[in-house]
């Protein structure tokens, strides 16, 4: 039997709000088979790379070894309003994670909603990082983009309209779960939310409807359909 994937996430509020990680794991179990998914989040809201580096925790986490990916998510405009420091502290931790045994994966994010010609620069940025990098990718915000096209009653955001929605974490779980098991997440539980709960505010359709917009948002990415 395959051991347990374990994987670390070090970022912000983009991702536990809702407990992204923990919904993964969700749709990890509902899928059946081995190997079985563990987490843990590092981090806080609002943080950077660079701050979780001076921090020292999520580098500390890393140091105890026995992950198999550790997931990067920036601050939603440092990857376009200081390149440098973005790329030079995803190296940082790159570097760690290799160290210490650890597959790195860039979380690409959204722009916000009134945004939406920021997503541009945000894909060039993670895009160049991971190709540096030799990193893989979850193109979460390409996802995003195709998802406010496609299902328009579905809301991805919440009041600030930056920062998900239970649908919009979902949408990017399923992004997770397409690279991770290489397979569309279509027919998964959309019980994700903490206690089992179901996601709210959509229909059975519309949940589909974000499973297929995810996987084909990792198959474009996956087969250089996605030019940044």
């Amino acid at each position: 039997m395959a051991k347990t994937t374990r994987m670390l996430f070090i970022g912000n509020s983009y991702t536990f709000c809702n407990e992204l990680p923990k919904m993964l794991e969700a749709l990890v179990a509902d899928a059946a088979g081995r190997p079985a998914l563990e987490t843990q989040f590092s981090g806080e809201g609002g943080w950077t790379f660079e701050k979780h580096w001076e921090h020292g925790a999520a580098g500390k986490l890393l140091e105890q070894g026995g992950w198999s990916h550790v997931v990067l998510q920036e601050q939603t405009r440092r990857p376009y309003e200081d390149t440098p420091k973005f790329r030079e502290f995803a190296m940082r931790f790159s570097e760690l994670a290799r160290k210490h045994g650890a597959k790195t994966v860039l979380y690409l994010t959204w722009a916000p909603e009134a945004e939406p010609d920021k997503q541009a620069p945000l894909n060039k940025a993670y895009g160049e990082l991971a190709r540096a990098l030799g990193a893989e990718l979850v193109p979460s915000g390409s996802a995003f983009e195709r998802a406010l096209i496609q299902t328009p009653g579905v809301d991805l955001f919440v009041e600030d309209r930056r920062h998900p929605s239970p649908a919009g974490s979902y949408l990017s779980a399923c992004c997770f779960f397409s690279w991770l098991r290489g397979a569309s997440p279509e027919g998964r539980t959309a019980r994700v939310l903490p206690g089992g709960a179901a996601l709210p505010g959509c229909t059975a359709e519309q949940v589909q409807a974000l499973q297929r917009i995810a996987w084909q948002a990792w198959c474009d990415w996956r087969d250089g359909k996605i030019v940044f």
